[in-house]
């Protein structure tokens, strides 16, 4: 089904319909300065695995990642600031989770140690 994270009525339809190079092209027009950024890449990686695209899978949670923390140090109060820590950490766990899916296990491996210990989101395999 569509991720259960923002996502406009077009761009949950195209998930839906596995059209997912469709759903790319309408999370790529969330500009880089909007608060939507780092979900619309998050939403954008979760397209490329599922596309079988690991380079621009990787490279699109990257961006997620480095967006989320640019705004997690923006942000105005501590609640904000959480949030979008979650989201910095969503990014790198579901990175490191299609790594171990594709067998690639020392790459994996390193994803996860990037994840902070005392993480919202720990992740459970």
């Amino acid at each position: 089904g569509a991720p259960a994270v923002l996502a406009t009525p077009d761009q949950r339809q195209a998930f839906q319909q596995k059209k997912y190079d469709r759903a790319v092209e309408l999370f790529d027009l969330i500009h880089t300065d909007h608060r939507y950024y780092p979900e619309s890449r998050l939403l954008a990686a979760q397209a490329h695995a599922l596309n079988d695209d690991m380079k621009k899978q990787v490279e699109t949670s990257e961006q997620c990642f480095k967006g989320a923390e640019k705004l997690e140090k923006d942000a105005s109060n501590d609640k904000i600031k959480r949030y979008f820590r979650m989201v910095a950490e969503i990014c790198s766990i579901n990175q490191a989770r299609h790594l171990y899916k594709r067998g690639l296990y020392d790459e994996a491996i390193n994803a996860y140690d990037k994840i902070p210990k005392k993480s919202y989101k720990w992740p459970y395999i």
